[in-house]
């Protein structure tokens, strides 16, 4: 995907497990943001996902999901995977997209996406 010729020697090939990162014809996208502690958490994951289903570039199937992934101290974070055809799309443009349209749409809704704040005391 980066363009990269490998060359890979003959013993590595029979001695070992090849992954091949091209086999699948649809490519999974991954993006990750944080979202206030105080917002409606489904109302969230609706927001999101509707960006993802209403985009042509984002494959319905697999389907994309939005999960929450972990609680940090300034926000719940969310995963978003969703899959495109490389054949079709570019994986770099479609993700900054769907980040952009997420944003806005979050910002849209009022949605807080907080930062991280850090306390220096000297």
């Amino acid at each position: 995907f980066d363009g990269n010729h490998i060359i890979i020697p003959n013993i590595t090939v029979y001695g070992n497990i090849i992954t091949n990162l091209t086999a699948n014809p649809s490519l999974r996208m991954k993006f990750s943001i944080g979202i206030g502690y105080q917002e409606h958490l489904p109302k969230v994951r609706e927001v999101m996902m509707s960006v993802l289903t209403h985009m042509p570039e984002v494959l319905k199937d697999p389907e994309p999901l939005v999960l929450v992934s972990e609680f940090k101290s300034h926000a719940v974070i969310y995963d978003l995977y969703f899959w495109i055809d490389p054949k079709q799309s570019s994986g770099f443009k479609v993700k900054s997209l769907v980040m952009e349209l997420v944003k806005a749409r979050l910002e849209d809704e009022e949605i807080e996406i907080p930062n991280e704040i850090s306390q220096v005391i000297i």
